[in-house]
C-alpha cells in the first residue's frame, strides 16, 4: 500500500496544477517530472508522509488520541521534511516549538483533502466501526469538518474492503454506501484540493481501470491535485487482488527518497500485514 502510494504520489507531484497541454505531452509513465514550485523530483509528498505517520502510530503501543496523532505528524515531518504541505501546515511545522503547540495551530474547520489522503493505513484495522472512529479522530486534528471526516472514512473503508476481501472495485460504492458514506462517482476535469472533489475523482478512476499503471495515468490526466488523486487511487487499488500490480519499473528505479524511502515503506507494509494476520489490529 505505502510503496504504491509513494510512487504514485511522487509521479503525480510533477503534474500538480500544471497546464493540460503539459500533462498531454508528458504523462507517459516514463519518468518523474520536477514539481513546478518546489523543484523536487522522484520523492513523495505530504500525502505519503502523513500516511506513514499514521501507520507507524498504529504499529506502536501508544494510545490513539488527538495528542498522539498530532505528535506523529509533527515528529514524522521534522525527522524528514518533505514538500507539498498546505501553507497553514507548513507554517505550523516551522513555528510550533512542540507537538502540542502544533496541534493548537493546525486545528481548523477546513474541508480540504488532507485528512482523507492519509487515511489509507486505517483499512488494516479489522473492525469497521473502529476504522470509522479512528478516521474521524485523525481527521479532526487538522480538518474539523464533517465533509472532511466523511471522505476520510470512505478512503479508510475502501482499503479495508480490499484488504479483507469484502468488496471488489465494482461493488465498492455499494459497500461504502452501506456505512453511510456520501459521495459522487462521476468526475470530469481538474480536481481541486478539497475532500468532495478528490473523493469523487478517486472513485471515478477506480471504476475505470484494473491496473496500477492505468490508474496512475488516469489520475494524472484529470489535472489539478494530481499527486493526491494518484496516491490515494493507487494506494487503494493495491489492496485489491483484481488489480494488476504493474507500476513501471522505471518509476521504481528512479525513485529518489534517501530517508524513509521504498525499502522503509515496504517494511511498514509488511508489519501491518503481519499484525493483520495475528488479529492484533
Amino acid at each position: 500500500m505505502l510503496v504504491e502510494m509513494a510512487i504514485a504520489d511522487a509521479y503525480g507531484a510533477g503534474f500538480e496544477f500544471v497546464e493540460q497541454d503539459i500533462i498531454r505531452a508528458h504523462n507517459d509513465l516514463g519518468g518523474y517530472r520536477a514539481h513546478a514550485l518546489s523543484g523536487e523530483s522522484a520523492c513523495y509528498t505530504d500525502d505519503t508522509q502523513m500516511s506513514l505517520a499514521l501507520a507507524e502510530l498504529m504499529l506502536s503501543d501508544k494510545v490513539w488520541d488527538c495528542e498522539t496523532i498530532a505528535a506523529a505528524f509533527y515528529d514524522t515531518y521534522h525527522r524528514d521534511p518533505v514538500h507539498g504541505y498546505a501553507k497553514r501546515l507548513q507554517q505550523a511545522f516551522a513555528q510550533a516549538s512542540d507537538a502540542q503547540e502544533f496541534a493548537r495551530q493546525v486545528k481548523t474547520d477546513s474541508f480540504g483533502n488532507g485528512a482523507m489522503m492519509r487515511a489509507l493505513p486505517l483499512g488494516y484495522l479489522a473492525d469497521e466501526q473502529a476504522i470509522m472512529d479512528k478516521a474521524e479522530q485523525q481527521a479532526r486534528v487538522t480538518h474539523d469538518h464533517d465533509i472532511a471526516v466523511n471522505a476520510a472514512k470512505c478512503i479508510a473503508l475502501a482499503t479495508h474492503a480490499g484488504i479483507y476481501k469484502k468488496a471488489s472495485l465494482e461493488t465498492l460504492p455499494d459497500y461504502l454506501t452501506g456505512f453511510g458514506c456520501v459521495f459522487e462517482t462521476h468526475w470530469e476535469g481538474p480536481v481541486r484540493a478539497i475532500s468532495e472533489d478528490t473523493l469523487s475523482a478517486v472513485l471515478m478512476v477506480l471504476s475505470q481501470a484494473r491496473s496500477l499503471s492505468k490508474i496512475l495515468e488516469l489520475s494524472v490526466n484529470l489535472g489539478g491535485d494530481t499527486d493526491s488523486v494518484a496516491a490515494i487511487s493507487c494506494g487503494i487499488a493495491s489492496c485489491y487482488e483484481e488489480v494488476e500490480k504493474d507500476l513501471p519499473q522505471a518509476l521504481i528505479a528512479q525513485f529518489d527518497h534517501p530517508h524513509y524511502g521504498l525499502e522503509y515503506l515496504a517494511n511498514i507494509d509488511l508489519r501491518l500485514e503481519a499484525l493483520k494476520r495475528t488479529d492484533k489490529l
